[in-house]
C-alpha cells in the first residue's frame, strides 16, 4: 500500500466490500479482511495482488477496478485523485559536520535508485579497501551505512515522501529491489559485502540466530552468521552444512528473531541458499577469511574520527536531577555501561549516539538542548559588506546573533533585525554595508565563526550535527579578548633572510598547477607513513610527495610546492587561525582539515612571512570561506 498513513485494516475492508458492492459483486467481511491483511505483507503489486486474490473468490475484476479500489482503500477518491510520491535521495557522512549532505527528488522510486547506486558507485571508485555495509529499513525509508570504505559512517538514504511531505510507505517489492540494486553495486562491482540485503519480509526482519545442536552460536545480520559458520571448527564449508540435510535434521540451523520479540521462525531454504551463494562469490574474488575481513571493518568503524563531543553538564545535570534519575539510569538512557557513563562525566565528553539517546530518552526537543562544540571556535572581525555575503551565500545553516556585554543595546539589536531582513533576501554587499558601518561608528563589531550544531536537513526525522556558520554583533572592545592571536613580527623568525632566490621560489610556487586532489593524496600518504611508524617531519613529507608526484611533468618542483603548501597551511593553523574549520581526532594532537582549507591552501597565493613562504590568514581565510559552500 501507499497511503502516507494506512488506514485501520477494517476501514479497508469496508471500503472494498462497499466498492465491490457497487459492482453487483457480494464478498464478505471476513474475506475481506483477510485479503487486506495478506496484500499489507505480499511482495505482489497491490492492484494485481487484489485480482488474484478476489479471483479465487470467484470475483473477476479488471486491472483498472483494481486500481481504484486499492485507491478508494487508501482513502483517496479514485486513482487519478491520487498523489504521486516523491522519491528523495541523500547522502551524507554522520561523523564529518563539514560536509553538507546532498539531497535530490526523483518522480519514480527507480530513478531515485539508480542515483543512489550512482553516487555510491561514484564514492567507491577509489577505495583501496573491500566496502562493507549493511541497510536499515523503516516503513518510509531505507538507510544503507558503511562501515570503513566508501569512508566511516558513510550513510545513503533512499526516502519516500507523501503530500505535504509527510512520510510515504514503501512498498515491499520497491524496497526489495532497491535494496538489491545496492547489493550488486556492493558485492558484484566492488567485491564488498551488504548486510541486511537478504529478500525478507518487513515483518520479519531483525536479527538472525545460528544454532548448533539446539545452542546459540551466533545472532544478528547475515554477516555474524557466515562468520561464527568459519569460524566453526566443526562446521565443513565444502559440505554446505546449513542446506544438505533435512531441516529437523540440521546440525545447525537459522531462525528469524522478529524484531522487538524473542519469536523465532525458521528461515526459508531458499534465503539460505542464496545466502550460500553470496558467501561462494566472496570468496572467488577475496583471498582473505570473510570472518576478518568482517572484523577489520568493524574495527576501523569502532576506531571513529569525530564521535565524542562536549556537552553541558548544568543542564544535563538538571534534567537528570528533575527526572530523579540515577547515574545507573541515566547511563542505560545514553545506552552506556555505567563504567563508561562514568568516565564521560569525568571528561566531560559523550558519544553522538549517547546524546541522540539521552536527548530522546529526556523528551528534549533537540541534540542542541544538551550539545556544547568544546572546540571553542575563534571569533573573526567581519571586514565589509562582501565578506558578510559571502558568509550569507556560502553557509546552508547560517545564525545571527547578538552577543555578550553588546546583548539587548538597541542598536545592536536595531543592527541585528536589519541583517537579518537582509538574509532571507538576496545578500545585497552594499546594503550590509550600510549596516556594517552605522554598527562601527557606534563601537560595536560584527564577527564571524563556524560552530557546530545539530540540523535537520535530512529527508527524515533525524538530526545531523553540522557546521554552521554564525555572525555576531559583538562590543568592540570585548572582542579585541576573543580573536585568533596576532601573528609575529619580522623579528621573531630565526631563519636565515630572505633573498632574491626566495623572491624567484615565491614566484615559481605560485606559477606551478597544485590541485586539492594532490593535497589529499599528500595528506593520505603522510598519515600511512605516521601509521607505519615513521616519525613526522620534512623527510617524511618529501618521501610521501615523491610517491604522490612520481611519474608527472616536474615532478620534483610540484613535490615541493605541495610541502610549501602544506607547511603554510600547518603554520597557520598552530596560530589559531583556522580554528573554527579544524576537528580533532581520535589521534593526539592531530587534527582533521576539512575539503575547503585544503582547497584554500591549493589555490591561495604564497607570500613572504617573516622570511619564509606563507599565506596571509585573512587571505586564506577568504578563500576557505569562498570554498565553504562545496565542502
Amino acid at each position: 500500500m501507499s497511503s502516507p498513513i494506512a488506514m485501520p485494516l477494517e476501514a479497508q475492508a469496508s471500503a472494498l466490500v462497499s466498492f465491490l458492492a457497487q459492482a453487483q459483486q457480494t464478498l464478505a467481511t471476513s474475506a475481506a479482511l483477510e485479503i487486506c491483511g495478506g496484500m499489507r505483507a505480499a511482495k505482489l503489486p497491490p492492484a494485481r495482488f487484489l485480482k488474484a486474490a478476489l479471483a479465487e473468490q470467484n470475483i473477476e475484476l479488471k486491472h483498472t477496478s483494481c486500481l481504484k479500489a486499492i485507491a478508494l482503500m487508501d482513502g483517496f477518491a479514485g486513482h487519478v485523485s491520487r498523489p504521486k510520491p516523491t522519491w528523495l535521495v541523500a547522502r551524507y557522512i554522520f561523523e564529518a559536520p563539514a560536509i553538507t549532505p546532498t539531497v535530490k527528488s526523483h518522480p519514480k522510486g527507480a530513478d531515485a535508485t539508480a542515483d543512489l547506486c550512482t553516487r555510491l558507485a561514484d564514492d567507491l571508485s577509489d577505495t583501496k579497501e573491500r566496502p562493507y555495509g549493511f541497510v536499515f529499513r523503516a516503513s518510509d525509508y531505507i538507510e544503507f551505512i558503511f562501515e570503513g570504505e566508501p569512508q566511516p559512517d558513510a550513510r545513503y538514504i533512499l526516502s519516500c515522501k507523501g503530500p505535504g511531505d509527510s512520510p510515504a510507505v514503501l512498498e515491499e517489492s520497491e524496497a526489495l529491489n532497491a535494496i538489491e540494486r545496492v547489493r550488486r553495486v556492493v558485492e558484484g562491482q566492488f567485491n564488498g559485502w551488504l548486510d541486511g540485503a537478504a529478500k525478507i519480509a518487513q515483518p520479519r526482519t531483525g536479527r538472525l540466530r545460528l544454532l548448533k545442536d539446539g545452542m546459540v552460536i551466533a545472532e544478528g545480520m547475515e554477516s555474524a552468521i557466515l562468520a561464527a559458520c568459519e569460524a566453526d571448527g566443526d562446521f565443513d564449508l565444502q559440505s554446505e552444512s546449513l542446506l544438505r540435510l533435512p531441516a529437523d535434521g540440521r546440525r545447525y540451523r537459522v531462525f528469524h528473531v522478529v524484531a522487538g520479540s524473542d519469536q523465532r521462525v525458521p528461515v526459508e531454504d531458499e534465503v539460505l541458499e542464496r545466502l550460500w551463494r553470496r558467501l561462494e562469490a566472496f570468496y572467488r574474488f577475496n583471498e582473505t577469511d570473510f570472518s576478518w575481513f568482517l572484523g577489520r571493518r568493524q574495527e576501523e568503524h569502532k576506531e571513529g574520527r569525530f564521535v565524542s563531543d562536549g556537552f553541558d553538564e548544568e543542564r544535563l545535570s538538571y534534567e537528570l536531577q528533575s527526572r530523579a534519575i540515577s547515574p545507573g539510569e541515566a547511563a542505560a538512557l545514553a545506552g552506556v555501561s555505567s563504567e563508561e557513563w562514568q568516565a564521560a562525566m569525568e571528561r566531560g565528553e559523550l558519544l553522538r549516539t549517547s546524546l541522540f539517546s539521552l536527548t530522546s530518552g529526556l523528551g528534549l526537543s533537540s541534540a542542541n538542548d544538551l550539545y556544547v562544540d568544546s572546540r571553542a571556535p575563534v571569533w573573526m572581525p567581519v571586514s565589509g559588506g562582501e565578506e558578510i555575503a559571502l558568509w550569507m551565500r556560502n553557509f546552508d545553516h547560517l545564525r545571527l546573533t547578538v552577543s555578550g556585554v553588546a546583548k539587548g543595546a538597541p542598536l545592536a539589536e536595531r543592527s541585528l533585525e536589519k541583517l537579518m531582513k537582509l538574509y532571507r533576501r538576496a545578500p545585497d554587499p552594499i546594503s550590509l554595508q550600510a549596516v556594517l558601518t552605522e554598527a562601527e561608528a557606534a563601537g560595536l563589531r560584527l564577527c564571524a565563526t563556524i560552530e557546530k550544531r545539530f540540523v535537520s536537513d535530512l529527508p527524515i526525522a533525524r538530526e545531523r550535527l553540522a557546521m554552521v556558520g554564525h555572525l555576531s554583533i559583538w562590543d568592540g572592545k570585548e572582542i579585541e579578548k576573543l580573536g585568533p592571536p596576532k601573528a609575529g613580527t619580522d623579528d621573531d623568525n630565526e631563519g636565515e633572510e630572505w633573498t632574491t632566490i626566495d623572491e624567484e621560489y615565491l614566484v615559481r610556487f605560485n606559477s606551478a598547477s597544485v590541485t586539492v586532489d594532490d593535497l589529499i593524496a599528500l595528506q593520505e600518504e603522510v598519515t600511512r607513513a605516521r601509521h607505519e611508524g615513521q616519525e613526522p617531519g620534512w623527510e617524511t613529507a618529501t618521501f610521501a610527495a615523491a610517491r604522490v608526484f612520481k611519474g608527472r611533468a616536474g615532478a620534483a618542483h610540484l613535490a615541493h610546492t605541495a610541502i610549501t603548501r602544506m607547511t603554510a597551511m600547518s603554520h597557520l593553523i598552530q596560530t589559531g587561525a583556522l580554528a573554527a574549520w579544524m576537528e580533532k581526532s581520535n589521534e593526539a594532537d592531530v587534527e582533521l582539515v576539512p575539503k575547503n582549507v585544503l582547497k584554500a591552501a591549493a589555490r591561495c597565493p604564497l607570500v613572504r612571512v617573516r622570511n619564509e613562504a606563507g599565506f596571509d590568514a585573512a587571505t586564506f581565510r577568504h578563500f576557505a570561506l569562498e570554498y565553504a559552500a562545496g565542502n
